[in-house]
C-alpha cells in the first residue's frame, strides 16, 4: 500500500450514509477551479479509511455551498457516493442549518486527494472533517482534523516516529503559482537532524509519511520547522498513526520567531 494511503482524509465517506442533503456533482463542467475556495487538504477513500464532511451555515439567512475533490495533480477526482461517483456535492443550506455528506468507502485500495470549499455568501460556512479508519475485523478509530492549519514561514509541529507512532503529513498548494515547501527536523535537543524541501506545482497535493522523505527521523521524535517560497505557504496536516490502528490529528504551532541555529548532531 502506498504510504499516501496511510493518511486519512478531508473527505467525506461513511460506510452506512444518512439521505443526502446535498446534490452530487458528478461533472466538473469547468466550474471550478483548485484555486477557488478554501482547502481541506487531505481525503481518502476505500483502504479501511472513511470521512465525514459536516457542513454548517454560520448565518442567519440561506448559504449555497460547494465542495469539489481533487488529486493529487488537482484534477476532479471522482469517488464512489451511492451506487455511482461524484466529484463533489453542492445544494443550500438554511439559516443556521447542517449537513452531512459522504461517499462509500469501498474496496481494498486507498485513493487519496483533497478538497475545496466555497459558499455564497463567503465565509458563512464551516466544515468539521471527521476522520474514521478501521481494518478488517478490527475497533474503529476517529480523528477529527483542525480548520485552517497551512505550512508558513517559521511554521513548528512536533513529530513522533519512536518506539511504534509514525508522523505523517499531508500538503496542498492551493496558490496560482508553484512552491517550494523546506522542511527542517530538530531532536529533542533542538539539534538540527536533516533537512529536505519539496516542489508543489499549482494545485499540487503531496501525503507521504515523515521517514519516507526525511530518513533521519526514523527513531526519533522532536519538532518540525517549515519555511515556504511563498508567503502565503500551503495547506496542510500532519497526523499521529498508533501502530494498533489508532491515528490522531496534531496542530501545529502559529509561526512565530525562528528557532535558534543549533549545530547537526
Amino acid at each position: 500500500m502506498k504510504t499516501a494511503a496511510l493518511i486519512p482524509a478531508l473527505l467525506v465517506l461513511a460506510s452506512a450514509a444518512p439521505p443526502e442533503c446535498l446534490t452530487r456533482i458528478s461533472d466538473n463542467g469547468g466550474n471550478f477551479r483548485p484555486d477557488e475556495g478554501w482547502t481541506i487538504p487531505h481525503l481518502a477513500s476505500g483502504g479501511g479509511f472513511e470521512t465525514t464532511f459536516q457542513v454548517l451555515n454560520l448565518a442567519a439567512k440561506p448559504a449555497q455551498v460547494e465542495i469539489w475533490f481533487f488529486n493529487d495533480r488537482g484534477r476532479p477526482l471522482p469517488l464512489p457516493v451511492g451506487t455511482g461517483n461524484a466529484i463533489g456535492f453542492r445544494g443550500a443550506l438554511p439559516a443556521d442549518g447542517r449537513c452531512d455528506v459522504s461517499t462509500v468507502a469501498g474496496g481494498p485500495n486507498t485513493r487519496s486527494g483533497y478538497a475545496r470549499v466555497k459558499s455564497t455568501p463567503p465565509n458563512t460556512v464551516a466544515v468539521t472533517t471527521l476522520i474514521r479508519r478501521q481494518a478488517a475485523g478490527g475497533p474503529e478509530f476517529h480523528a477529527a482534523l483542525p480548520h485552517g492549519v497551512r505550512w508558513t514561514n517559521q511554521t513548528t509541529a512536533p513529530f513522533v516516529n519512536w518506539d511504534g507512532p509514525v508522523t505523517a503529513l499531508a500538503q496542498v498548494n492551493d496558490t496560482a503559482a508553484a512552491q517550494t515547501l523546506r522542511i527542517t527536523a530538530r531532536g529533542d535537543g533542538g539539534w538540527i537532524l536533516c533537512q529536505a524541501t519539496i516542489s508543489l506545482a499549482p494545485g499540487e497535493h503531496q501525503a507521504f509519511l515523515l521517514s519516507d522523505r526525511l530518513p533521519c527521523t526514523v527513531e526519533q521524535r522532536g519538532l518540525l520547522e517549515f519555511e515556504t517560497s511563498n508567503p502565503q505557504g500551503v495547506a496542510a496536516a500532519i497526523l499521529l498513526f498508533q501502530g494498533a490502528g489508532s491515528f490522531t490529528a496534531l496542530t501545529p504551532s502559529a509561526a512565530g520567531k525562528t528557532l535558534r541555529t543549533a549545530p547537526a548532531k
